[in-house]
């Protein structure tokens, strides 16, 4: 998923995100293509009818998994959607050598969901700011 615009008010249960809800089994996705989440802007509401919002997050509500070869960057969601994060939940974080979840010392790579995933404020969509990042 690249390059989308989504301007709705999101209503649901489980896993939501403003632009995918869930991903539930892309294990091991080396470099082929697929996997990638990349220049999305969510602008709009998300509201969570059961009250749950582990799954929920402004631009991914679940992953089942990732590792150093999907592409998770440059995306935006309104600061002002009703979540807190921009990825709900990672189940499982894969590095080079498999291990998961921090399991290794020298981690070979780092992800941080907020730098991926960044909140925008209504200027910064509107005057365009977030079309000019990266």
């Amino acid at each position: 998923m690249q390059n989308c615009y989504v301007e709705a008010d999101i209503v649901g249960k489980g896993a939501v995100g403003g632009i995918l809800g869930t991903e539930p089994g892309c294990e091991q996705c080396w470099s082929n293509g697929s996997g990638s989440i990349a220049n999305n802007h969510f602008y709009g509401t998300i509201t969570i009818t059961d009250g749950n919002m582990e799954h929920v997050g402004g631009i991914i509500g679940f992953l089942k998994s990732y590792n150093r070869y999907q592409n998770v960057d440059n995306n935006y969601y309104l600061d002002l959607c009703g979540v807190s994060k921009g990825i709900g939940e990672i189940e499982k974080i894969i590095f080079n050598d498999g291990t998961e979840d921090g399991i290794k010392y020298g981690i070979d790579y780092e992800f941080k969901a907020e730098n991926v995933c960044t909140k925008a404020t209504t200027k910064e969509f509107g005057d365009g700011t977030v079309l000019k990042t990266k």
